[in-house]
């Protein structure tokens, strides 16, 4: 009777101890893919707030940067404007989607702000400029002599 409480004990505590081994997997697994999933979210702020930047400082207008980005195509943006109640301002959303590798919708994330969106730049090619103008005038003055 004596080894049959023995053995009972052992496998009780072999119980427990597997138990106890699966809880902390499982919880070191659960914070691995927190960080992951704080990575990847970080990773489409960093795109969205670069691609405000570029429109901000009229590097680039929003219809061009709307689509994939990179080669992989994993993250695309999605740029929406619209008008806002302040004159001269634009509220300008950027959605970075992760488009492979997770199906989560915390992939997902959003910036929205009001901008000054830049002119678009006046055609000027085939224009005759300061330069031009005044290479004639002086050509000219010189037939003229």
């Amino acid at each position: 009777m004596r080894r049959g409480a023995v053995l009972l004990e052992l496998m009780v505590s072999v119980a427990i101890f597997v138990a106890a081994g699966l809880t902390i997997l499982a919880t070191v697994r659960q914070g691995m893919d927190s960080v992951e999933r704080a990575r990847v979210l970080e990773h489409g702020a960093d795109l969205a707030r670069t691609a405000m930047s570029e429109i901000e400082a009229g590097i680039a207008l929003p219809e061009s940067l709307d689509g994939p980005v990179g080669r992989a195509g994993v993250w695309s943006l999605d740029i929406v404007v619209n008008p806002s109640e302040f004159t001269g301002l634009s509220v300008v959303l950027i959605t970075a989607l992760r488009e492979r590798g997770f199906d989560n919708p915390a992939n997902v994330f959003e910036l929205r702000q009001l901008v000054r969106l830049a002119e678009p730049p006046e055609d000027t090619i085939g224009d005759e400029d300061d330069v031009i103008r005044d290479a004639r005038l002086e050509s000219r003055q010189g037939r003229d002599q």
